[in-house]
């Protein structure tokens, strides 16, 4: 009977000889390209992520982890809360609003260069490519895309111009047309995007400093 046990119980102990309680254990690399220390940050997390799709994500947990996988058009700046202010994120600079004569309101943005997105087997040669406009206007599309069932839908359909037609669109078709170029986000150049609004709605900047319209790219989705 002993010999029987001491099978099993030699193969417990092996495969458990290599984890460890170590609640801090040693980071990835000691240290980065440039010779600076590689540190790590540690935190717990009171329950399960629910979404990593940034157009999705709408509770606590997944925005903690959304933060560190995508960086947003603007940010929160650090320093300054009260008021609370934004800065570029992405963006290189604030975007900056037009009033028009018929009373639409166009904000104008335009995003910094050379950022790349991480290389991953979804790209070509497993390279990422480099943020472009054209991923901001396809991270816009699946807003409206009714499969995607993205949570801030309404509160933008009611202010981005072609919001609601691009939703009902694809809603009667079954599916979403990301061939057809969104009305109220227009791509100007490789860099730059317009965003058309159908009346003031000033909050339009705050939303931009979250996971929802942070621009994704078309090859990973």
């Amino acid at each position: 009977m002993l010999k029987v046990l001491a099978l099993p119980l030699l193969l417990f102990a092996a495969a458990f000889s290599g984890c460890s309680n170590d609640p801090h254990p040693p980071p990835w690399k000691e240290t980065r390209a440039d010779g600076s220390p590689w540190i790590v940050r540690y935190g717990g997390m009171g329950e399960d992520v629910r979404s990593l799709d940034p157009q999705v994500a709408y509770d606590q947990m997944s925005k903690t982890v959304l933060e560190s996988v995508y960086d947003t058009l603007l940010e929160y700046h650090p320093m300054k809360t009260d008021p609370y202010e934004l800065m570029p994120g992405l963006l290189e600079a604030m975007p900056k609003r037009i009033v028009n004569a018929d009373g639409t309101v166009t904000y104008e943005c335009r995003l910094k260069q050379g950022i790349m997105f991480q290389d991953d087997p979804c790209f070509p040669e497993g390279k990422g490519l480099e943020l472009v406009a054209d991923d901001v206007h396809f991270a816009w599309q699946r807003i409206c895309d009714p499969h995607v069932e993205c949570p801030v839908f309404s509160s933008l359909a009611e202010f981005i111009i072609g919001f609601s037609e691009a939703f009902e669109e694809a809603k009667n078709a079954g599916k979403f047309d990301y061939s057809k170029p969104l009305r109220g986000l227009e791509v100007v150049d490789k860099y730059t995007f317009r965003v058309h609004l159908a009346k003031p709605y000033p909050q339009l900047k705050f939303w931009m400093a979250m996971p929802f319209t942070t621009p994704v790219a078309r090859e990973a989705v």
